[in-house]
């Protein structure tokens, strides 16, 4: 057998695998699709069209109903670190996710405009600055970014502005981290209805994402991060809410 015939064999043997991996497992198979796709969008400098699309559509769907939110909601916006969280442990209080994954703070803050229960909304979550990070911006870059962001949403409405997850490696891309999360605590600090949560609770005894927290892409939570960070939310968050941060 030539060796390109041995090549040939070797890849069509790796396709079939990968088949029957996406056909046995697809759960598994779609979270490394996920992660493969977070990896390959934070090298490639120019946005991708498909998550363009994404983001537009989502933001499309948000819309149509988003002028039905009672007066008071909680409105979430940001990244994938928000749009994953699956629930809040609240009661007698509307809230709407709107965060997007993938989403730069650079494209968060034109489409902000758009969101007319920002002016009525009873408190504001925001967690951004990671894809800016991650596509290249420097921590002055993307404070500066988010900065446009909160002279997007009304400064009378109470906000917590959240710092970005603890990293799950000591990396280079973890001390920009560090650097921006000081910015964005200064940032907060210049608004009178801003209150910064540090996520320190997620967080090991050398600042590192605790390891049953991660989700093992170096990058997302797991089940049980989510689970500590609506516990979090839930603690910060104002009586009225009736949210209960249970022991973790």
């Amino acid at each position: 057998m030539s060796r390109w015939l041995r090549r040939l064999s070797l890849l069509a043997l790796g396709a079939a695998a990968m088949l029957a991996w996406a056909w046995l497992r697809p759960l598994e198979f779609e979270g490394l699709q996920e992660r493969l796709r977070w990896r390959l969008n934070a090298l490639w400098a120019q946005p991708d069209p498909a998550q363009l699309r994404y983001e537009a559509m989502l933001t499309a769907l948000q819309l149509r109903g988003e002028a039905a939110l009672p007066a008071g909601a909680l409105l979430l916006f940001g990244d994938s670190h928000l749009q994953s969280l699956p629930a809040l442990p609240c009661r007698g209080v509307a809230w709407a996710n709107f965060a997007i994954a993938g989403e730069p703070a650079e494209r968060l803050a034109p489409r902000l405009a758009a969101y007319t229960s920002l002016q009525q909304a009873g408190l504001l979550i925001l967690l951004s600055g990671s894809n800016d990070l991650a596509q290249g911006a420097s921590p002055e870059q993307a404070a500066a970014r988010m900065a446009q962001v909160l002279s997007q949403l009304p400064v009378a409405r109470p906000m917590l502005l959240l710092a970005l997850p603890p990293p799950a490696q000591a990396t280079a891309l973890a001390q920009r981290q560090a650097a921006l999360n000081r910015r964005l605590a200064a940032l907060c600090a210049q608004r009178a209805a801003c209150k910064f949560l540090p996520l320190t609770e997620l967080a090991d005894g050398q600042g590192l994402l605790q390891p049953g927290f991660a989700a093992g892409d170096g990058v997302h939570l797991s089940a049980a991060g989510y689970r500590r960070l609506s516990q979090v939310l839930a603690a910060a968050l104002p009586p009225a809410a009736q949210c209960q941060a249970t022991s973790p």
